[in-house]
């Protein structure tokens, strides 16, 4: 469509009607991009297309169309309905793609755009460029209606050729471009008002990006007396990646209604920047946000010089991470919120206003807030007004000062708090609840005035043990509470309700109000009553700090059940009060009617309590001199002990039991004096001179003065840093250093101190007095515990030596793993029981009398290394014992079963033994049968058997055979050479073992399998829930306190908690070891088992013995001796495993350097096939198969595969259930 524009043009011209529309027919249509499409608006025109026709602008930046509104032209409309706006791409700023001029000087004019679709534009759309000064009847210029703005740069720009209009708040009516019904997504920017107005109603945002080339993401607007409204509409998911707001205005009333923000974000981290110049403040300009929900968004407002008004709206879900205010960041602001609500906000770093504005709260609520620094609201030289409202679930959790949920300071200026019809509840705080300072105050501090009416505060917890109060008061304070109530509230520290701390000057009024059960006030308290109110340390009602704290005009009070730490109902902090008689009744002050009940404390005052005050000696205890201690001196000799004690009381004359240690830091000394620099003349030494209080009491049981010289000593009692001011009620104390008397002699001791001992031994030579320790204690005084030696350097160097020759061992066997004598009798096996080894040997160089460290390793290694062995061991011998068979029973069998004759004496009694010697040689001839078989087949493999189910059916079937030619055979041999009587009872005993009775035996040998596939999974389950039991009771008891016990020579060593436990252990371990030294023993007469499982009987027997039998016997003779019972059990212990190693492994070490250890007649024991006919044996080994070690070969394979739950298969990890063993129906 080349004449595009000349085409439209041409009609226009030639037009004389009023109204122009044109109709696009076709699909597309071709913008030219050749920079003259203009078209002159000469009278009301209107595009539309009744297919949605698309104006297709090829990508181009010379494809923009300008409509012109001519001189002249009046109250003209341009309208658009129902076309799609395409592909249009210019990275000039300067060009759009629909440029709207109108030169005219008054703006009677409208552009419309209904049912259109803007996608894929880049740079801006739609801009509007007018120089008109006058203002018609036209409420709106630009109007846009149910249109969709998809992947665009950015969408409109309102520029005015003039813009120095004087008068501002015209501004906004110029020019007024309006969206409604809108759809915005994946856009990078909306639009900018340099002059004018704009409105966004019931539209909807998704995804905004964000401009580098503008200042803000979303909108903003330029100049003063501009309008931007918002309403019902929504934002979601938007989360722009660049320092921008969404929105920005300057000196620009914002209006937001019914509209919702959900998941807005940007880096900027506030949405919108909203700059007034102090110049217009005047005007107020006002930024409205009314019935509005806020969810998961950055802070909303960030500013200068606002008057901001909030109204019913909803804030939640919010997270800040920023050190900046949460919600609004308006400096030098007003800001009023009504009837709205503030929930789950957690804010890490800043509270949520900004602190240099003045806030109005009405009926507002705030719940499950969390701020971790400085206060939820904190204001500085502004008011704060608070009606009507509520706090629920809010923790302050910053730093001491900085956590409040109102911190107010005020200035010189009249600044006002006022607090009316508030309710607090369930609230905790780490500083003060409530913190209002500054400089000098009428009402509240700083000429802060505060009223609290009529006002609820329940349920508050302030969590910070060094803060007081829920409302702390510092400096010059005047207060009025009148009507309120203090509910249910929790201090960790002092002041249940109210806490006033460096006060000048103080006048507080409390007339008609409650405080109850609140957990942790110098002016007149009227008609009230304190009930079960509660601090964790001081005051359960009040707290003080005041230095002239005088309380006047108290009438009519109930303090009834408060509790704290000290002061159940009144506590001060302050020991330069000298009124101490506040609370008691006393009619010139006019106090009266003061009752106190059920009052308690832990520590001191159930009433009325102070910090320690006083420190007195009690002269009650010290019985053991002459003269009173108050007097002029106490005798005293030297070295001799002396016991004194003192008691510290608090003001009132209260013992301060101090049950919680919380005054621990208090600790007096007694100081000699240095008078007439008698010290310099005589070496004076003291001992136990300094104590800490208990319970209120500071004993000194081993006070001893040490004096070269008798004469009067002089000390002074002194408390390191002395935080509390604590006086003495007499601080000197003198001792007369008395000579020794005529039973006593004197002793020189080190530094030429004397000491008198009585004269009780018959020693009269000084040279032959000596002193010397009790056994297990050493030091110049004997203080220090002497410990036993117990390190045996030799123990060290010969289990390493044993370690290093078995890692060789390992790694010899790792070698070797494919010589038969190693893989067929387990190689995975051999190397763990040297595993198991290794660890046995490294607890050796562990000392359990040392310390819990080296206890534990010991522990864990000795007995972790045993289970290892053990079950190597034991895997052993049960698998033999269930799948070999005795020599014993098949000679037996071959000496009875085939002398006929022999059946001719059996009477009826033996035929219950004649039966189990055939079902036993039922069992064996099947077996050689087998064996026959596997020798016919050449091209048999027992591997390839065990890896498939159906070749395990097929072998099931060959064992059916050669159960049924087992049976045939033995009948025939009992039949050959014997008369018809013979015959006859032949063939009654032949019925007697019928298919019933060989299929007990298949189920007998089933079992035996199933047994030895149990048994692997058991050993591997209860080794691990046994190292977790050690583990667990080595953390457990490295929980207890060392314990140090006498050796019987006196000396100390360490008492492992752990020790009985492994005595225990020992106990079981032996009768373990006893279970398989009996299975051992039972099968010695065994064939077609490993040869190694008799040597294991050999070592099983040695470690026994030497092993943990040893260890019991040691613990009950020698323990008290640790060397000698460390060593005792290293030695032998160590010979055991050594035993274990060399009967194990020499068979594999030697057969393998030997190079015969392919030879399974080395290692496995293995019936011959042909019996021998001289001895009716199978055991003598005079008639051998040439046949043999094949039958053998073939018998181990199937012999490893029962003893195998886990298989690789084609690179995979199989689990072998016992079902599919028992498939085999046979036993080996």
């Amino acid at each position: 469509m080349k004449t595009f524009s000349e085409t439209i043009n041409k009609v226009i011209e030639n037009s004389y009607t009023n109204e122009i529309k044109f109709n696009l027919v076709d699909d597309h249509y071709i913008i030219p991009a050749e920079g003259r499409n203009s078209i002159n608006i000469a009278t009301n025109i209107i595009f539309y297309s009744e297919k949605g026709a698309i104006l297709d602008f090829q990508h181009a930046s010379k494809s923009f169309i300008n409509f012109n509104f001519n001189f002249g032209t009046n109250n003209k409309k341009l309208i658009f309905h129902n076309i799609t706006f395409y592909n249009y791409f210019n990275d000039d700023n300067f060009d759009s793609v629909l440029n709207f001029r109108n030169p005219n000087y008054k703006n009677d004019f409208l552009i419309q755009l209904n049912n259109c679709t803007f996608n894929e534009l880049s740079n801006n759309i739609l801009y509007f460029d007018y120089s008109f000064k006058e203002q018609s009847d036209y409420t709106i210029q630009a109007e846009i209606n149910n249109c969709s703005f998809i992947n665009i740069n950015e969408v409109f720009k309102l520029h005015h050729f003039n813009s120095k209009i004087l008068n501002i708040n015209k501004f906004e009516n110029f020019f007024a471009i309006s969206f409604n019904y809108c759809y915005f997504q994946n856009n990078n920017y909306i639009g900018t008002i340099l002059n004018g107005s704009a409105t966004f109603d019931n539209c909807y945002f998704k995804n905004i990006l964000g401009s580098n080339d503008q200042y803000s993401s979303f909108l903003q607007s330029l100049k003063s007396g501009n309008k931007l409204t918002i309403s019902n509409s929504k934002l979601e998911d938007i989360n722009v990646q660049l320092n921008r707001p969404l929105i920005r205005t300057s000196d620009t009333q914002l209006l937001i209604y019914n509209t919702t923000f959900i998941n807005c974000h940007t880096n900027a981290e506030y949405l919108i920047t909203s700059l007034m110049h102090f110049e217009y403040y005047k005007y107020f300009l006002h930024t409205t946000i009314k019935n509005s929900y806020f969810d998961d968004i950055d802070a909303l407002i960030d500013g200068e010089y606002n008057y901001i008004s909030i109204e019913n709206s909803h804030f939640s879900n919010i997270i800040s991470r920023s050190s900046t205010p949460v919600l609004l960041n308006l400096k030098y602001s007003i800001i009023d919120i009504y009837q709205s609500t503030f929930r789950n906000i957690t804010s890490l770093r800043s509270s949520l206003f900004n602190n240099q504005s003045t806030i109005s709260l009405n009926e507002t609520s705030f719940n499950d807030i969390t701020t971790n620094s400085k206060a939820m609201i904190e204001l500085m030289f502004n008011s704060l007004l608070i009606e009507h409202s509520s706090f629920e679930n809010i923790l302050c959790n910053g730093d001491r000062d900085d956590s409040s949920l109102i911190s107010f300071q005020s200035s010189i200026d009249l600044n006002k708090i006022i607090i009316k019809d508030v309710s607090i509840n369930y609230c905790r705080s780490n500083g003060d609840l409530i913190k209002i300072s500054g400089g000098r105050t009428y009402i509240e501090i700083e000429n802060t005035e505060l009223y609290i009416n009529n006002t609820s505060i329940t349920n508050i917890r302030n969590t910070n043990k060094l803060k007081c109060g829920l409302i702390t008061n510092y400096n010059n304070i005047s207060m009025e509470i009148n009507n309120s109530t203090f509910v249910n509230n929790t201090l960790k520290n002092n002041g249940g309700s109210l806490c006033f701390m460096e006060n000048d000057y103080l006048n507080l009024t409390i007339s008609s109000s409650l405080f109850q059960n609140n957990y942790a006030l110098n002016g007149v308290i009227k008609d009230s009553n304190f009930i079960r109110n509660e601090a964790k340390y001081f005051g359960g009602v009040i707290y003080s700090d005041f230095e002239n704290l005088n309380i006047e005009n108290i009438e009519n009070i109930e303090f009834k059940e408060n509790k704290a730490y000290a002061g159940g109902v009144f506590y001060i902090n302050n020991n330069s009060n000298n009124n101490n008689n506040i609370f008691f009744n006393n009619t010139e002050k006019n106090i009266q009617n003061i009752v106190s009940l059920n009052n308690t404390s832990e520590s001191h005052g159930k009433d009325y309590a102070s910090k320690p005050y006083k420190i007195n000696i009690d002269i009650d205890i010290n019985t053991n001199i002459d003269l009173n201690p108050l007097s002029d001196t106490i005798p005293i000799k030297s070295g001799q002990t002396y016991i004194l004690r003192f008691n510290v009381v608090d003001k009132f004359d209260q013992l301060v039991t101090d049950i919680s240690k919380f005054y621990s830091s208090i600790v007096l000394q007694i100081l000699p004096i240095n008078n007439n620099n008698t010290l310099n003349k005589r070496n004076i030494l003291v001992f136990g001179n300094s104590c800490s209080f208990l319970r209120g009491v500071c004993e000194m049981n081993n006070f001893k003065i040490y004096s070269d010289m008798a004469g009067i000593l002089e000390f002074k009692l002194s408390v390191d840093n002395n935080e509390y001011n604590i006086i003495f009620e007499n601080d000197r104390l003198k001792f007369d250093i008395l000579d020794c008397d005529n039973e006593q002699i004197k002793i020189n001791l080190k530094n030429y101190f004397s000491v008198k001992i009585q004269y009780v031994i018959q020693i009269v030579l000084e040279y032959l007095n000596h002193c010397e320790c009790l056994p297990g204690w050493k030091g110049y005084y004997c203080q220090t515990k002497d410990y036993a030696e117990l390190k045996n350097e030799y123990s060290y160097i010969i289990s390493f030596t044993i370690i290093f020759f078995i890692i060789i061992l390992m790694i010899f066997i790792s070698i070797n793993k494919k010589q038969k004598i190693i893989a067929d009798t387990g190689y995975f096996k051999c190397e763990l029981l040297l595993l198991g080894m290794i660890l046995c040997f490294l607890s050796i160089n562990f000392n359990c009398f040392s310390s819990y460290l080296s206890c534990s390793m010991n522990f864990y290694l000795k007995h972790g290394g045993i289970l290892i062995i053990y079950s190597i061991l034991l895997v052993y011998i049960y698998t033999g014992y269930r799948l070999g068979m005795d020599f014993k029973e098949i000679n037996t069998l071959n000496l009875d079963i085939f002398k006929t004759n022999s059946l001719e004496t059996k009477d009826e009694q033996n035929l219950e033994i004649i039966k189990k010697q055939r079902m036993t040689q039922i069992k064996k001839t099947i077996m050689i049968n087998i064996e026959q078989e596997l020798m016919s087949m050449d091209n048999y493999n027992a591997l390839d058997l065990l890896n498939s189910q159906n070749n395990l059916m097929n072998f099931e079937k060959e064992l059916n055979y050669w159960c049924n030619k087992a049976n045939n055979n033995f009948n025939n041999n009992s039949d050959d050479g014997e008369d018809d009587k013979n015959k006859k009872r032949s063939s009654n005993d032949n019925k007697s073992f019928s298919n019933d009775d060989i299929q007990q035996v298949f189920k007998k040998l089933n079992k035996s399998i199933s047994y030895v596939h149990s048994l692997y999974l058991e050993i591997i389950i209860l080794y691990f829930i046994c190292c977790i039991t050690i583990l667990l009771l080595i953390i457990f008891n490295s929980l207890k306190e060392k314990e140090y016990i006498q050796e019987y020579n006196g000396k100390w060593k360490y008492q492992c908690p752990l020790i009985h436990y492994d005595i225990i252990a020992d106990l079981t371990e032996s009768l373990l070891m006893l279970y398989i030294i009996i299975l051992a023993t039972s099968i010695w007469n065994y064939t077609f088992i490993f040869k190694c499982i008799k040597y294991i009987g050999y070592s099983s027997i040695t470690w026994f013995t030497l092993g943990p039998l040893v260890n019991l016997a040691s613990y009950i003779t020698i323990y008290d001796k640790g060397y000698l019972y460390n060593n005792f059990n290293r030695s032998l212990n160590s010979l055991a495993y050594l035993l274990i190693i060399i009967l194990f492994m020499w068979d594999k070490v030697y057969y393998v350097i030997k190079r015969k250890g392919n030879d399974p007649n080395n290692y496995f024991y293995s019936l011959q096939l042909e019996e021998c006919v001289l001895h009716k044996s199978y055991e003598c080994g005079c008639a051998k198969s040439k046949s043999d070690i094949h039958v053998i070969q073939k018998y181990i394979h199937l012999y490893k595969y029962c003893s195998k739950i886990i298989i690789f298969t084609n690179g995979k990890i199989k689990y072998i259930g016992v079902q599919n063993k028992n498939q085999l129906n046979f036993f080996i």
